[in-house]
């Protein structure tokens, strides 16, 4: 059965009621339902969502985080090394994760592959079993490739100064960059390959969840009181 849903904006707490709803009719007809949550570079959509999942499908629900899936950088041209766009698809096997996507909704377990991000290589595999809700997390995930993989599609959007200031409250602090490094690489990599691939994947949302700047509450969360450009 199809469940015909408005594209339209809420706010995270009608949408985690929302999707509920749709994840517990869907259980109805389905016997895993394959949930797909694609984002807007630094729109941020991880840590409530997800916790709020967990508790209330607890062990019904598994997760599978494409960051796992980022190619070797063996696997890169040797001309490009050391300077990994993550923010466009090319940078993950494709390949392996619909091969693995595919798996789970035949009710097969897969091997994952465990990426680490110093070594920029995938360092060991973690076996990942079906389970009733599969929960796919990426920034490209509601692309046209993967539409016909995932049930429920949602999608976390904020606005462009949004994505900026976000960027900059983060890695000023934990990172200690400079402004103008952070700036210059969002405008020359973030910025463009947002618009150029991830902007278009909002149509196949079947909700959209907008996730704009509360500028007081996340300078609380960074510790930052101003930020100086």
């Amino acid at each position: 059965m199809t469940i015909e849903t408005r594209q339209e904006d809420f706010d995270i707490t009608t949408w985690l009621d929302t999707v509920k709803r749709m994840i517990d009719t869907k259980s109805k007809d389905l016997y895993s339902v394959f949930v797909a949550i694609g984002w807007g570079v630094w729109s941020w959509k991880t840590s409530v969502i997800t916790k709020k999942l967990k508790e209330w499908f607890e062990d019904r629900l598994s997760i599978i985080k494409m960051d796992d899936y980022f190619k070797n950088e063996d696997e890169v041209d040797r001309n490009h090394r050391g300077e990994i766009n993550r923010d466009e698809p090319q940078s993950v096997d494709l390949n392996k994760l619909i091969a693995d996507i595919k798996a789970l909704k035949w009710w097969q377990k897969i091997e994952k592959p465990i990426y680490d991000f110093v070594s920029n290589k995938r360092v060991n595999v973690e076996e990942i079993y079906p389970n009733r809700i599969m929960l796919l997390e990426w920034i490209f995930m509601l692309d046209n490739i993967f539409k016909e993989h995932s049930d429920i599609k949602v999608f976390v959007d904020a606005d462009p100064s949004t994505r900026l200031l976000r960027i900059l409250f983060r890695d000023i602090y934990r990172k200690q960059m400079r402004p103008a490094d952070i700036m210059t690489k969002y405008f020359l990599q973030s910025k463009p390959m947002h618009e150029k691939y991830i902007e278009p994947t909002k149509k196949n949302a079947d909700i959209i969840i907008k996730n704009d700047l509360n500028t007081e509450s996340e300078l609380r969360k960074e510790k930052l009181k101003m930020i100086f450009i």
